[in-house]
């Protein structure tokens, strides 16, 4: 369901399912149509832009880095569609970054697994938090794991600088870490918290 440009002939619809989604959101806060073509259709090669979806689903934007995909905007065509993109989406390398809203929207769905990362960003000069979500229920403990040692040595990157390799290799760091095997996963020792620390603020 993967694609990497949005058909000239489809840019309105997806645009308008786009627009409608922020509107009830946040409203005035969608892109511009010219911005969004720019971005999605033009310029989608140089930004290594991808498209999930489908025309009866809707579609979800983003790009990829680092062997994981990134989705950045939402284009569903229904609310129950939406629900159904982001389970179908699961099922592949997914690190999202995104607003208090939206994450209780994934507590739903039961797919993706909080990784305790809250990111102050700003969006349009307004202070919002993003918090990080995996697909994965090892990465979501890689992520953090990676991400609490960068701040411990003082040396933090962009997390979406880590490669996803590096994420599911990090799991390896924990002493108790012959609880399990990959690729089967124990879950009910992964849904423990190696961290004595909730929501680790950057």
């Amino acid at each position: 369901m993967f694609k990497q440009q949005l058909e000239q002939s489809g840019l309105k619809h997806v645009y308008q399912w786009y627009a409608n989604a922020m509107r009830r959101r946040r409203p005035d806060s969608e892109l511009s149509y010219e911005n969004f073509v720019n971005h999605f259709h033009y310029n989608n090669y140089e930004n290594n832009c991808f498209i999930f979806g489908n025309y009866k689903l809707g579609f979800i934007l983003g790009h990829t880095a680092n062997g994981f995909y990134i989705p950045s905007h939402f284009a569903p065509r229904t609310m129950k569609g939406g629900l159904k993109l982001l389970s179908l989406l699961a099922k592949h390398n997914i690190v999202l970054a995104i607003t208090d809203d939206l994450s209780k929207t994934l507590e739903k769905i039961n797919s993706y697994h909080f990784t305790d990362i809250i990111i102050p960003s700003y969006f349009r000069g307004t202070l919002t938090n993003k918090y990080i979500w995996c697909s994965c229920p090892l990465a979501s403990i890689g992520l953090k794991t990676l991400f609490v040692q960068c701040l411990a040595e003082n040396s933090f990157t962009d997390i979406f600088n880590f490669s996803w390799d590096d994420i599911i290799d990090s799991i390896t760091n924990f002493s108790d870490c012959d609880s399990f095997s990959y690729p089967h996963m124990d879950f009910e020792f992964i849904q423990k918290s190696p961290f004595n620390l909730t929501n680790t603020y950057l």
